[in-house]
């Protein structure tokens, strides 16, 4: 899976629950192409990675932009008034998962909110690591290595 579809689903993983009046929210990453309201569409503003370590670690620097509408047409107080929903959801650490291991990335407390075209738009920054597939065979091939097996014959 890539890392910004991985981050994606953490962003919406975390926001799972939340709820807008009691109804449902519908997710969406990127392009929203049939739009069901109440929504939120996650995006990233930019997104780099880079090797680290020897190739045994990816940095990931992202800036991710969470949007909500609950309607075709929105009243700002009311966005902003759910604003404070989301962030504190989005506080609590995004709930990642990576190559089969879970962790939770703590965004930058640097969360900016506005409206945008009728959209309440959140935007704020993370900064973690992953490994990368150098690493993963980097550690089988040390795990293989500690395991002494003598097969021999009696």
């Amino acid at each position: 899976m890539s890392e910004p579809l991985e981050l994606a689903e953490a962003v919406v993983r975390t926001l799972q629950g939340l709820k807008y009046n009691d109804t449902n929210i519908n997710f969406f990453f990127g392009n929203v192409k049939s739009v069901e309201y109440p929504l939120i569409d996650v995006y990233f503003s930019r997104f780099t990675t880079s090797t680290a370590n020897a190739n045994l670690y990816a940095d990931i620097n992202a800036g991710v932009v969470v949007e909500f509408a609950y309607a075709k047409e929105t009243d700002d107080t009311e966005l902003y008034s759910f604003s404070n929903n989301i962030i504190d959801k989005l506080k609590q650490g995004l709930q990642f998962i990576h190559r089969g291991k879970n962790f939770i990335i703590t965004p930058e407390d640097d969360f900016e909110v506005r409206i945008v075209d009728g959209y309440l738009q959140i935007t704020f920054g993370v900064k973690y690591q992953v490994d990368t597939e150098a690493k993963v065979k980097y550690d089988n091939l040390e795990k293989m290595e500690q395991l002494d097996i003598d097969i021999g014959v009696k």
